[in-house]
């Protein structure tokens, strides 16, 4: 089949499935559905923060004031709910100061987010005008084609999503949307603006699926964007459960350009010449995503307790191009992950293997981790990192915890045998009062590298926290890092003190 028709066929096959949902939905409404409740409601609420961070810059000007860096930085956020019963709904919020989530300060009062949620025919319709929400996702278990934390999207879409529900069996997703950078936001106070140009992400989702026993699907999206350039993606997924099995795979081609380049290959590009039993990747092109996996196979004893193992495959093509998405590139690689856990403790057994190519560079790596834990809230656990071409890592952690007190500790010693690197990240905290806690970290990199953390944290009434901590580190995903990254990587060490506060007004 040439690409030209495939592509036709495709386009044609997504037009049809399309009216049928349509159809469907229109007939699945029921003939004496009841009024929806036309009450209407109104909430409201907001929040300010205030934070006070001072650094130590260089040794030069230690402890300077900068505003760009150890500035204080307040931020008041007024957020208003308006519902009609559960068929309209419009939401709006308004902020000001300095954003957390971005690198930039709001000068003036202007919308930081809203919506305007409309659910028709016993909600089987629902259309939503949107502004900087978080909408770009998909139903995908494998990948992430689409997603609210891509760098293309994250923070900045205003436009259309409409959702179509054809009963249980089958579903239609349409966003439209247009993404501005911080300063066009800026200028016009956070409106929508329905004039101008800026990048554009536009997908279409067709769901169908039984209950809990098969699930297809298929999806079109399109990037516009100057700064990562033009692509689409179509793609399909389908899964199916059998005797108890959950089995799925997910397909995706991307394209740089516009629809009409993907005529230049077959519809999805897959390459059945080339492939043969030693190199099964050889049958997707470097255009290609493609994730399969088998989960719930498992048994279980009344002596031996449970076990189950979950085999999957993945490969993401080199060139497969996402900026809406989360997908890495350049991976092909088999894995499984097998567990076990005992009738008559509290405890697991698992074993994360994968054998493969990342970025071009053999890569097979095993994680085996055991965690147990005891009475009086006191757990142990270990583990060990194999890599193909380096040494060994061992792990061990400890958890205390009660109503009291909590005390965390993971020690990881990279290279067995040879170097002995330790690494080592401790946290604990312990409750003063009912309203005031104490926190602290400490964080040994490789034997060689040391920080600190210390933190005290009030909170006189819900609504209300007051925070003053202090030290050379700010302490984020060291524990997960320590307990599952092949390489440990040191933190940035930097002396700060800070006082942070928050509080808490109205019903959202």
């Amino acid at each position: 089949m040439t690409g030209r028709k495939a592509a036709r066929r495709g386009a044609r096959a997504i037009a049809v499935a399309g009216c049928l949902v349509i159809a469907l939905c229109g007939a699945s409404r029921p003939a004496a559905a009841a009024d929806a409740d036309s009450s209407i409601v109104f909430d409201w609420g907001a929040l300010y923060r205030s934070r006070l961070s001072i650094e130590r810059a260089s040794d030069v000007f230690r402890w300077n004031d900068e505003a760009s860096a150890s500035h204080i930085n307040d931020r008041l956020a007024i957020l208003g709910n308006l519902a009609w019963g559960d068929r309209v709904s419009l939401f709006a919020k308004g902020a000001t100061g300095y954003r957390l989530e971005g690198p930039y300060r709001t000068e003036g009062f202007s919308l930081d987010q809203g919506h305007a949620l409309f659910r028709l025919l016993d909600r089987a319709i629902e259309a939503r005008l949107f502004s900087r929400e978080r909408v770009f996702r998909t139903s995908h278990r494998l990948m992430e084609m689409l997603s609210d934390d891509a760098p293309l999207v994250a923070r900045r879409g205003e436009g259309l999503a409409l959702d179509i529900r054809a009963g249980r069996h089958a579903a239609l997703r349409y966003v439209e949307s247009i993404m501005r950078g911080p300063d066009e936001i800026e200028r016009h106070g956070g409106l929508p603006v329905f004039h101008g140009g800026g990048d554009i992400v536009r997908m279409l989702r067709l769901e169908g699926g039984g209950p809990s026993r098969w699930h297809t699907g298929l999806i079109l999206s399109q990037a516009r964007s100057i700064a990562y350039g033009d692509a689409v993606i179509i793609g399909a997924d389908a899964g199916l459960r059998v005797r108890g099995i959950d089995i799925m795979a997910e397909l995706a081609r991307s394209q740089p350009g516009t629809w009409e380049d993907l005529r230049e290959h077959s519809l999805f590009d897959l390459r059945t010449e080339r492939s043969n039993s030693n190199r099964p990747s050889a049958f997707f092109s470097p255009n290609n995503v493609f994730a399969a996996e088998a989960g719930g196979i498992a048994f279980r004893s009344d002596r031996l307790g449970s076990a189950g193992i979950i085999p999957g495959y993945r490969f993401q093509g080199a060139s497969f191009i996402n900026p809406q998405g989360e997908i890495e590139s350049d991976v092909s690689e088999t894995y499984a992950v097998a567990w076990w856990r005992p009738a008559k403790y509290d405890a697991l057994l698992s074993v994360d293997a994968a054998d493969g190519l990342r970025a071009g560079e053999e890569r097979r790596m095993m994680i085996g981790r055991f965690r147990a834990r005891y009475r009086g809230g006191f757990e142990l656990g270990e583990g060990i990192i194999c890599r193909e071409g380096a040494r060994s890592a061992g792990i061990v952690s400890l958890l205390d915890e009660n109503a009291l007190s909590r005390m965390r500790m993971t020690v990881r010693i990279d290279e067995l045998g040879g170097g002995n690197d330790v690494s080592c990240f401790a946290e604990g905290s312990i409750n003063l009062s009912s309203r005031l806690t104490a926190k602290s970290a400490l964080y040994l990199h490789g034997s060689r590298s040391s920080a600190y953390a210390v933190e005290l944290e009030m909170r006189p009434r819900e609504r209300f926290l007051l925070r003053i901590a202090f030290g050379s580190f700010m302490p984020a995903f060291e524990e997960m890092m320590l307990g599952s990254a092949p390489i440990v990587d040191t933190v940035s060490a930097e002396r700060y003190i800070q006082l942070f506060a928050r509080v808490w007004f109205g019903g959202i």
